[in-house]
């Protein structure tokens, strides 16, 4: 098994355009934020007040958000494409549990996930340890808060962009 733990999580070519569209939107919701807070609204009554109170916030979410997604954008490496044949971050992964139940979950970071349909499994979760560097077919074992689990890994696919 090859050593994934630590794998920087890279941006592949969907979720990179995923996040800047993102960080277009927020970067014209700000604009409009911005317009809408003039200096004469605070001196009206008090629920003029609260209402450039409450835009100065939602300004102050909208700037974190951009922030975030600036350090995501220009902090990762673009992604290789993963090969497919093994789970590493960045594939798709449907596995079958112990009472027979199936998921199919994206191994990775949700930020950087590429189909929002899909449920992410990072890397760092007891689950996304046991499972990397897997291949279909193998049964891993891994501790939950209610003890010992057993996944099996049935399907290991590129995620389709």
């Amino acid at each position: 098994m090859s050593e994934h733990l630590g794998q920087e999580p890279r941006l592949t070519p969907a979720a990179r355009a995923r996040l800047e569209a993102e960080l277009e939107r927020l970067r014209e919701e700000r604009g409009q934020l911005v317009a809408s807070l003039s200096f004469d609204e605070t001196r009206g009554d008090s629920a003029d007040q609260a209402a450039a109170v409450e835009r100065g916030a939602e300004l102050e979410r909208v700037d974190h958000r951009i922030d975030e997604l600036l350090g995501l954008l220009s902090n990762r490496k673009a992604a290789a494409p993963p090969s497919g044949d093994e789970v590493e971050v960045g594939t798709l992964v449907t596995l079958e549990f112990g009472d027979g139940d199936t998921e199919t979950v994206q191994v990775g970071v949700k930020a950087l996930q590429d189909q929002d349909d899909i449920s992410v499994l990072t890397p760092d979760s007891p689950l996304g340890r046991a499972i990397l560097g897997r291949r279909a077919g193998e049964t891993v074992t891994y501790t939950t808060p209610r003890g010992e689990s057993e996944a099996k890994v049935l399907t290991v696919r590129v995620a389709e962009h």
